[in-house]
């Protein structure tokens, strides 16, 4: 995205999925078969949100980065709710108002 290279820590083979906490995959501009969303296979399940969690696994539209960021805080236990939702608010709303839940977190 905007020419930044992100750079794996572990190739695939490497992975141990029992001893992480959480796996990310970052996207690509590429759609390898041509489809995505409801017009791909398993379009029953899709859902028009900019993110979603289901059973561990948590997905995003490439211009929803701070849902994605909220969906995965969340499913880690990060942040207390009330500080979750600041941050949320905050950076995704620009509500002002939420800095102070997070100055005092």
């Amino acid at each position: 995205m905007g020419g930044v290279r992100i750079v794996p820590d572990l190739t695939v083979a490497e992975i141990e999925p029992g001893s992480s906490a959480v796996l990310i995959l970052s996207g690509d501009h590429r759609r390898g078969d041509g489809g995505n969303g409801p017009f791909a296979g398993g379009g029953d399940r899709y859902r028009d949100e900019p993110a979603v969690t289901d059973r561990g696994l948590t997905t995003a539209g490439a211009a929803d980065p701070i849902d994605f960021a909220r969906h995965i805080f969340a499913e880690l236990g990060l942040y207390t709710s009330d500080v979750l939702d600041a941050c949320y608010r905050l950076y995704h709303d620009g509500d002002a108002s939420a800095f102070a839940v997070l100055a005092a977190a």
